[in-house]
């Protein structure tokens, strides 16, 4: 009767006193048999932690057991999560531990190795000298108490220089505020690198300065200038400098230039300017941080906020000086820095203005200083030839050595205009690479949404890793193996590990955008196993893929080496034409969505997808929100994607100075693929609704990133009015291949292989169909009057070419991934357990759910009390079966009264049926509620 008493009433009767210590009995043995098992699963090894923390775990829940044996299973619990890494849940475990049993020696030497662990030292040292209290001659506190002091001590010695750097630097930043000095951001560091003033004992700033000699387009640097030194002082050495640098022009015993006719290039005609009025004033505080940068307190994060600002619009280290040549009386030279007319012809106004200012040689640095802060400005860069010059000059005598010089001149600023053409295309690409990247969050929000909520937390977590551990084998070896030239043309052979990197053919950027399509490939296949799949086996796959498999089919088509790419440098073309697979339909689509085909095919569908006459039921994404927003995120990224494959931007198709070129064809690649991706939203839309009767905003969303998978081949090389039909016809592609997926049961929870391998497929045959002519000689200009698309009038020779890129993709993916897949299987590494399916992964593989629920039923107590209870993962069966069989009882209210009964059953296989299936419902149910009451386990034989 003790069963049925009100919570928190008091045993009345010796029935219900015996009773309660039946229960509590029963209770505290269970307690102790858990204890027992998970003692014996951290014995079984790591791949058993997860299975001992839940029984420590529902060992403390009994709430039956003392607190010294209370003590012992947290401590164990606290052990297990050191082991795992949970550093966090082990120090509170272990704090637990020593609340209930302050002598408990064991859990102490947790609670200091988790400590240490979370850099918490002095916690740490607490722990472990209140464990050698205890017992002075345990060797393990001893050991790890002696590693904390020496940790302790680097700390110390850490903080002892950090706290001395920040101290120098804010004397040195108190030192430029009490002069006035206006400080800007720091320029022309890879000129004078980390050099800063210097406050001296006698509180005297000493600055480097940088002089700049635009006329010989030269530099030099002064590590010690005295804010008290005049300038006339350094002015020497400048004259020996550009003695140096023009052949001695200013020596008396040299003979004048031979264009110098006047002799005007003396010691007294070099000037000193600065430009003042331009830049940016910086605050306090990243003034500091410059001044940190370098030393040991580079990484201090509270330094303190400072509301005022030092202004200044130059370089925070350097003084930036330009070197006049004031008699210069060839107008050739009138475009130099510091020219006389060039500066009266200047007009300066308004805020964010400059000017070029004459330095006064008799005053000291600290006076200048105090005057607008200095930049330098850019020069023109032109180019020329000396003869074209020369004849232009007239035949005098000097008219050789001054075209000679002019051009040297124009040639030196000229490089600048190739260096910043590299830096623009690099530029582009990493923004590119960035968006691509991008696609990964596209990608886990897609996958969380369409996965139900019990395993959301591991089709995040596969996400995360698809990214990480594929950026370490496309660093060790995918890189290489893609795009490693010279090469032969299945396989590269160089840049391992990035190994004589960056190349004239490749920089660091090129390295980033090529792993950002190669993980995207293995991001396709995880959603085709999803909810069944091994967490180990994620991990074996995508290094796989990564690192060997995409690799190897990227070189065939992109690389200029590879058998059937468009661009082989040798010109020997598969078909005449090679492969145009511009972004990858084939590359990217086609073996993510063949690879996850095997792996689905392989492991078979999930549990429930099919009933047991065959008949399809869906399994539906728990967040259509989660969907919706994934497929906006990919779609941004795809613009990264497409148009980033150009990798550089800066390119003329035709005559230079032309308002079409390279950023034209960009921009048309994004609007086809627009233009893709829209037409086949709609088509989809329409389409299910016809077939469906109702409006899917998933089906809507897979319909899209479906027609972006099928542009992604075509999309530099087809008209915006092709991409439509793209589009229209990959919705289609996308319809079908889920209808045969149903008619043979493969079961795909994201539509991966039919999304992208269906319409990868698509995509190629697009680009053989619809190519056209002008656009495939712009961007594959190597071999003119190539083939194109088929139906644009350019024969059947591309088409061809593209069969085979699809025939070779799909053997080529089919041998490796499939027998990897088959191998995993085999060992039985591939699939989860039934019961683990049934759980879900976030329970049985990550440690609980991702999402905790109420019923709608509960009361805002209710509410309140359960969202700030620790979660107990029993709980979330609990009511699913409650509802379960509640629901078997409206229907059959013949059968006995209805009842609440606690924790798991699996009701999948159970139907309407005779009245014997009713008694066994029961039944089951009874032997359900001790298991809630008592923590008894029953086998799924038993019940």
């Amino acid at each position: 009767m003790a069963l049925w008493m009100e919570a928190g009433s008091e045993p009345k009767t010796e029935s219900e006193i015996a009773d309660l210590q039946a229960i509590s009995a029963l209770k505290h043995s269970t307690a102790l048999e858990l204890k027992e098992k998970g003692n014996e699963y951290v014995k079984m090894g790591k791949k058993h932690y997860s299975d001992a923390i839940e029984c420590y775990t529902r060992a403390i829940n009994q709430e039956a057991l003392s607190d010294s044996d209370n003590s012992i299973v947290y401590s164990n619990r606290a052990h297990v999560n050191l082991l795992v890494g949970n550093y966090r849940r082990a120090l509170t475990d272990a704090q637990e531990a020593i609340k209930l049993c302050p002598t408990n020696v064991k859990a102490m030497y947790r609670a200091a190795k988790a400590s240490l662990s979370l850099s918490l030292l002095v916690e740490a040292k607490s722990f472990s000298e209140n464990g050698l209290k205890q017992d002075p001659d345990n060797e393990e506190l001893k050991k790890l108490a002696k590693q904390i002091n020496l940790v302790k001590m680097e700390h110390d010695k850490r903080e002892a220089e950090v706290s001395k750097a920040l101290s120098e630097a804010k004397d040195l930043l108190s030192a430029i505020e009490d002069r006035g000095l206006k400080v800007g951001k720091a320029m022309f560091g890879e000129l004078v690198g980390l050099r800063k003033p210097v406050l001296d004992k006698n509180k005297i700033l000493h600055w480097p300065v940088l002089l700049l000699y635009a006329e010989v387009m030269s530099s030099d640097f002064i590590e010690d200038f005295c804010e008290t030194d005049m300038f006339s002082a350094h002015l020497d050495m400048i004259s020996i400098l550009l003695a140096f640098f023009l052949s001695n022009m200013f020596s008396e015993s040299c003979p004048p230039l031979p264009w110098d006719t006047e002799n005007n290039y003396t010691r007294e005609a070099v000037e000193l300017y600065y430009e003042a009025g331009s830049g940016v004033p910086l605050s306090k505080k990243k003034i500091l941080h410059y001044l940190l940068d370098g030393t040991s307190g580079a990484n201090v994060e509270s330094v303190d906020e400072e509301k005022d600002t030092i202004e200044s619009h130059g370089s925070v280290p350097c003084m930036l000086w330009t070197v006049n040549f004031w008699y210069a009386k060839t107008e050739v030279f009138s475009w130099g820095l510091g020219s006389t007319d060039l500066y009266q012809q200047q007009s300066f106004s308004g805020k964010g203005s400059s000017k070029w200012v004459k330095v006064n040689e008799k005053r000291m640095l600290c006076d200048v200083l105090k005057e607008p802060d200095f930049i330098i400005s850019g020069i023109p860069a032109l180019t020329c030839s000396a003869s074209d010059l020369q004849s232009l000059l007239g035949g005098a005598a000097n008219a050789t050595t001054a075209a000679e010089y002019i051009c040297t001149r124009f040639v030196a600023v000229s490089d600048h205009f190739v260096d910043t053409a590299y830096a623009i295309d690099n530029t582009y690409l990493l923004f590119s690479a960035y968006l691509v990247f991008a696609m990964q969050l596209g990608f886990a929000m897609l996958c969380a949404g369409s996965v139900r909520a019990k395993n959301t937390m591991n089709i995040m977590l596969t996400n995360v890793l698809d990214a990480a551990t594929g950026g370490l084998f496309y660093y060790l070896f995918g890189f290489a193996f893609a795009f490693g030239s010279p090469s032969n043309g299945f396989i590269g052979k160089q840049f391992f590990g990035l190994e004589s990197f960056p190349s004239p053919s490749f920089d660091y950027g090129y390295f980033l955008y090529q792993w950002a399509f190669a993980i995207a490939a293995a991001g396709i296949t995880s959603g085709s196993i999803a909810e069944r799949t091994q967490f180990v086996s994620y991990l074996i796959y995508s290094s796989f893929l990564t690192g060997l498999v995409y690799p190897i089919v990227s070189h065939w088509f992109w690389l200029a080496d590879g058998w059937a790419s468009a661009g082989r440098a040798d010109g020997n073309l598969l078909f005449g034409s090679g492969v145009i697979d511009f972004a990858g339909s084939g590359v990217v689509h086609m073996v993510g969505g063949i690879a996850g085909l095997w792996g689905a095919l392989i492991e078979g569908p999930r549990m429930g997808r099919f009933d047991h006459e065959g008949k399809s039921m869906a399994l539906r994404g728990h967040s259509g929100t989660l969907v919706v927003l994934g497929t906006f995120i990919l779609w941004f990224g795809w613009y990264g994607f497409n148009p980033g494959s150009f990798l550089n931007i800066l390119r003329t198709y035709g005559d230079v100075g032309s308002y079409y070129g390279q950023w034209s064809a960009i921009g048309r690649t994004a609007v086809t693929t627009t233009l893709a991706g829209s037409s086949a939203a709609l088509t989809t839309l329409f389409g299910k609704r016809m077939l469906a009767g109702n409006w899917n905003v998933t089906d809507v969303c897979n319909g899209l990133l479906g027609g972006f998978a099928a542009i992604t081949s075509g999309c530099a090389v087809v008209d915006p009015w092709a991409a439509i039909i793209c589009g229209f016809v990959a919705a289609w592609v996308l319809i079908g291949c889920n209808k045969l997926a149903d008619k043979f049961h493969y079961d795909d929870p994201l539509e991966a292989a039919q999304l992208h391998g269906g319409c990868g497929a698509w995509g190629i045959i697009f680009t053989a169909l619809f190519a056209k002519e002008t656009y495939v000689n712009e961007i594959y200009s190597g071999k003119p009057g190539r083939p194109y698309g088929l139906l644009m009038g350019g024969g059947g020779r591309l088409l061809a070419a593209h069969m085979v890129q699809i025939l070779v993709i799909t053997g080529w993916v089919s041998v490796t991934m499939g027998t990897l897949f088959w191998i995993l299987h085999k060992f039985k590494l591939l699939r989860i357990s039934a019961d683990e399916e049934m759980a879900g992964m976030d329970l049985t593989s990550h440690g609980g759910l991702a999402y905790a629920y109420y019923d709608e039923h509960d009361d805002e107590m209710q509410k309140k009390s359960f969202m700030m209870t620790k979660v107990d993962p029993y709980f979330f069966p609990y009511n699913d079966t409650i509802k379960c069989l509640s629901s078997i009882s409206k229907r059959h209210q013949q059968v006995g009264s209805r009842m609440q009964v606690g924790l798991s059953l699996d009701t999948s296989n159970l139907y309407e049926g005779s009245h014997d299936d009713y008694i066994k419902i029961w039944s089951i149910s009874s032997k359900l509620l001790l298991l809630g009451i008592f923590g008894k386990d029953f086998s799924q034989q038993e019940l």
